[in-house]
């Protein structure tokens, strides 16, 4: 295994045989997942050209991920939560173009943002102990990063009732869901892996392209619609309620606050001041 880069919170790896990269996620206590964020969008410009790697596999170092923290929420600003969304989101959606297969390997509970951020690999191999916990809504944040895909994966209906009922998923309901690929086991895995390596890559990449089209040719849409209504929620500020323990804002005393401030039409409507 020859080492690549010199990352804070990423160790890559190059697999010659198999012309694999190895990626694992540092994420031990105390880690910043915005730098993770921007280290990953980093990693994957990087591969954007890179054909002649065959495959990336990435894992965690330990098993649990959390991205959305009441710690991380505590220490960013609203703008700086958007940015990091965004972040996010790019990593998200950017692994449909990715020339290479993506699979990601993991186990433990991750939050709802960190399952959305594999939402645009190709395999999502899991442990019989995984566990996602769909928390964003609990969290005050407005799901963001692979949500389309992930309900063209099973239907929106079914992505919208996990979601809005904050469902914990286990191993077997994901699996039965579509969202997620295969249980892992070594030999399963490396049959996968050795896989990839007997296909014609141009072909590989072909199919990939042609697969994903239906939603690369919409992306820049999506995620507009997507970052619009995350954005809007961001603004009511209940992600840093929940961060603090606090009571979420009421519906009905945000409309009146809406209500009292005046707005272009309003305007349009004073009377005109007097020579």
């Amino acid at each position: 295994m020859t080492s690549l880069f010199n990352y804070a919170y990423l160790s890559v790896s190059f697999e010659r045989e198999t012309r694999t990269c190895n990626v694992k996620i540092l994420n031990s206590a105390g880690f910043k997942p915005q730098v993770l964020a921007a280290e990953l969008e980093k990693f994957f410009d990087w591969l954007t050209s890179r054909v002649e790697i065959y495959s990336v596999v990435i894992e965690t170092q330990f098993s649990d991920l959390e991205l959305l923290s009441k710690d991380l929420l505590k220490e960013l600003t609203e703008v700086e939560v958007y940015n990091y969304l965004k972040t996010l989101q790019r990593v998200s959606y950017g692994q449909l173009v990715l020339p290479q297969t993506i699979t990601w390997n993991v186990e433990g509970v991750f939050d709802q943002c960190a399952f959305e951020l594999m939402a645009g690999a190709d395999f999502k191999f899991i442990s019989q102990n995984f566990k996602v916990s769909f928390d964003s809504l609990t969290k005050g944040i407005c799901s963001f990063n692979g949500c389309a895909i992930n309900s063209q994966l099973t239907s929106s209906n079914y992505y919208k009732k996990v979601v809005m009922s904050s469902s914990e998923l286990n191993s077997t309901e994901l699996i039965e869901s579509g969202l997620v690929s295969f249980i892992f086991n070594e030999i399963k895995f490396r049959s996968h892996i050795n896989a990839i390596k007997s296909q014609s890559p141009i072909t590989r990449i072909q199919f990939k392209r042609s697969i994903n089209d239906s939603i690369i040719k919409e992306m820049d849409e999506i995620m507009a619609s997507e970052l619009s209504f995350s954005k809007a929620a961001l603004a009511i500020g209940d992600w840093k309620n929940w961060a603090y323990d606090q009571e979420f804002h009421n519906p009905r005393e945000v409309g009146r606050s809406l209500k009292s401030i005046p707005t272009m039409a309003d305007s349009k409507k004073a009377p005109a001041m007097a020579n």
